[in-house]
Order: structure tokens, then sequence, then C-alpha cells
């Protein structure tokens, strides 16, 4: 629910079953022309987040299971003194599983001169209230805001945080979407002011190292993939399954490696460590 990019597979890998094909094998076109680049993170619904990682082709992406009144940690700089927090609110659309969907229904940004809370209706600015529909740059604190609006993607907010770090936040209406709830996604456009001192569901991985060591076709066709992380030395593996998904920002379909609930060895500690007791939790 508060940061995003990721859906069920839409392609057909048409290979020998017993096929193991290694880290830097060929990729299929498609594939190709839909690679992550960079490294950055975001979340949206049920919340699902989308990790950009400079060392791989394609997104990591993954779900957190969270209720309506959670508040997640989205990310937590000690250094640069950028904390991120989501808060959760329920739909009236259910999962398979039968639970209500998440979404991320207010964002809270704070640095060490700014408290900007934003919600799909309001956003306020130090106390001070700004509008979605705002035409002009907004500049205070050496922060800056800007507001886009387009058919295709809606209103998306663009804030510069002044120290390399960039966040969009787009807003989704129930009159679009069809459902009960406005909500959010979010994600970190510009992460070089991160410090590796960072934590968070996103922030850690400013400092991890991601590589992708296996990949090899289950009986369904699809590709899975084995992953390590190495952390001040330390080495865990994920695995996760290659399938499209969509942006959490523009929504169109991008690749990436969906890991399915399982998050061992992906995130540090334990999930509950990423939820806080309040949407202005510092």
């Amino acid at each position: 629910m508060i940061m995003e990019r990721i859906v069920p597979t839409l392609c057909i890998v048409f290979v020998v079953l017993s096929c193991i094909l290694q880290e830097g094998c060929s990729q299929t076109q498609d594939e190709k022309k839909k690679k992550g680049v960079g490294k950055e993170g975001g979340g949206g619904g049920d919340p699902h987040f989308m990790l950009r990682i400079d060392s791989l082709d394609f997104p990591v992406c993954f779900d957190i299971d969270a209720v309506e009144g959670d508040v997640i940690r989205m990310l937590k700089d000690p250094i640069s003194g950028i904390t991120i927090n989501g808060g959760i609110v329920s739909s009236n659309q259910k999962k398979a599983d039968g639970s209500f969907k998440t979404f991320i229904g207010e964002l809270y940004l704070q640095t060490h001169n700014a408290q900007i809370h934003i919600k799909p209706d309001d956003i306020t600015f130090n106390g001070a209230s700004l509008s979605w529909n705002e035409e002009h740059v907004f500049e205070m604190n050496n922060i800056k805001i800007q507001f886009n609006r387009n058919r295709r993607h809606g209103n998306i907010m663009h804030l510069e945080l002044g120290n390399d770090v960039a966040i969009e936040i787009r807003r989704l209406m129930k009159e679009d979407t069809g459902l009960n709830v406005n909500y959010l996604n979010m994600n970190i456009d510009k992460e070089t002011g991160i410090s590796d001192k960072a934590g968070g569901i996103l922030g850690q991985f400013v400092h991890k190292r991601t590589t992708l060591k296996k990949i090899t076709i289950d009986s369904q066709g699809r590709k899975r993939g084995l992953f390590r992380e190495i952390e001040n030395g330390h080495k865990t593996h994920f695995k996760a399954i290659l399938h499209q998904q969509p942006d959490v920002i523009t929504t169109e379909m991008v690749w990436c490696w969906n890991v399915h609930r399982r998050t061992e060895g992906l995130l540090d500690g334990q999930l509950s460590d990423y939820f806080v007791s309040d949407i202005t939790s510092a």
C-alpha cells in the first residue's frame, strides 16, 4: 500500500523444462524492453513494493500483509534525516484468501526542517495547506513540490527534498478505480542522498548488494530466480518468480521478480519490525 510496481505473468516462456539458465543468459525481446534500471523503490496497493536494483535487469517485487490502521516504516535515514511512513486503509475488494485488499491511505514525510502529511484529499506542509490542483511550483525549506496531472497517469506529486532525494506520489481516486477508497502510490525516484545507515522497507536496500545466482524453469514454464544478498559480510538468499506487474506511477506493465509471500532472506529482521505505532513516528 505505500509504495508499488507489480501482477500475474502474461508471458509464456517456451523452453525445455530441464534447462537451467545462468545469470546473463538470453532474455525475450519484451523482457529486454522492460528492464528495471537504476536503484529506486516504491509501493502501492496491498501493499506491493517494487525495488529497482542496479545489479539486476528487472526489479524485485513483494507484498506485505497489512490491515487498516497499520503504519509501515518505508524509510528512516538518521544521516539525511528523512523518515517516510505509510498509513494503511482497507477497501471493499477481497483477495483470494477472503481478506480485504488494503492500500496506502496517507504518507508522512519528515526531514530536519519539514513535516509533510499527504492524503488523497489534502496535503499539509509544516501546517500550511497545499492542493493537489496546485499549478505552480511550491518551494520552502529547500524542498520543491510540483504537481502534474494528465489523463493517463492522473495526479502525480513530485518532491525534491534538497539532498539528492526525490519522491513521486500518485493519487488514485475512487471514482477512477471503482474502489470505495482513495489511496496513494509512492516511488523513490532518486536515492543518491540516502545514506548506507538507512532502514525501513525500502531504505535498507540502499546498502545491500543483491545478485541473481541462478534461473530455472518450473513446470508451468515460469522463470524462477535464486538471489543472494550481502550486507556487512552477511549472506542471505531468497527466491522469486519473473512476471509482469503494473508500474505504481505509470501503470505500464513491467517485468519484475516477484517474491511470493515468504520474504525471509530479502528483508532484515521480522516483518513486525517495519510497523510503527503512529503515522508521525520519528
